[in-house]
Order: C-alpha cells, then sequence, then structure tokens
C-alpha cells in the first residue's frame, strides 16, 4: 500500500497514478488522486444512518472504494457532517 504524505509540496511525486489513501487522514472521508504526479483530494460520498445524522464514507485502501467501515481505517462514528 501506498500512502499519500498531502503535507508534502509534492506529495504524488514517483506514485503510481490512481487513488491512494492519506496517510494519518483516513478518518475524515478523503482519499488521494494521483495522475501524472498531479494530486488532488476526493471526497468520499455521504450516508445518513437512518436516524437523520449523515456522515461521509472511508476510503478503504484495499478495496479502493468508499465504505461505511473498514479495517484500514480506525475512524470513529462520531464524526458526523451536517452540512451533507
Amino acid at each position: 500500500e501506498t500512502c499519500i504524505d498531502f503535507t508534502k509540496s509534492l506529495p504524488c511525486k514517483d506514485k503510481p497514478d490512481g487513488d491512494h489513501h492519506i496517510c494519518d487522514f483516513c478518518e475524515h472521508g478523503y482519499f488521494a488522486r494521483c495522475q501524472d504526479d498531479e494530486f488532488n483530494f476526493v471526497a468520499c460520498p455521504t450516508f445518513e444512518d437512518g436516524t437523520g445524522k449523515c456522515f461521509r464514507l472511508t476510503f478503504d485502501s484495499v478495496t479502493n472504494t468508499c465504505v461505511r467501515e473498514t479495517p484500514t481505517c480506525n475512524r470513529k462514528r462520531t464524526e458526523q457532517i451536517n452540512w451533507a
């Protein structure tokens, strides 16, 4: 697995094109998309949990998909977003 350190000036330099886990940032529901050494933040979609609360999905670096829960990120479900 290749995680992207977005605090570097060129985070995708020498990384393969595609979607990547962002080092120490998975709990926010964003991942990195690298293309030709260019870096872009990509947000996972949101979901409503049936109680009226809205949460952002989490990027799973094994399946390269956004999911509700993943062993690749120890996200706490208390991170509700109200603006989705």
